[in-house]
């Protein structure tokens, strides 16, 4: 699994991974959670209307490195 882009959904960090089947699937990690938890199609749409899309060094600014700061993304 590779992150493909990052993205701020609602003031929380959210990334979209292309998985090793080539297939895509968003995570989002939620206000007080300890893990990251994958989010419907629906979501993600909703994520590319509202171009909450940023930078990787904008997201690290803003939330953290993921697996230092924030956990790692759950192995698939």
């Amino acid at each position: 699994m590779r992150i493909d882009s990052y993205w701020s959904w609602e003031e929380q960090p959210a990334v979209l991974v292309n998985y090793e089947n080539d297939s895509f699937g968003g995570l989002l990690l939620e206000d007080g959670s300890p893990n990251w938890s994958e989010v419907t199609e629906y979501d993600v749409v909703q994520w590319f209307k509202e171009g909450g899309d940023i930078p990787k060094s904008e997201f690290e600014y803003r939330f953290g490195v993921i697996g230092e700061d924030l956990p790692p993304l759950p192995q698939p």
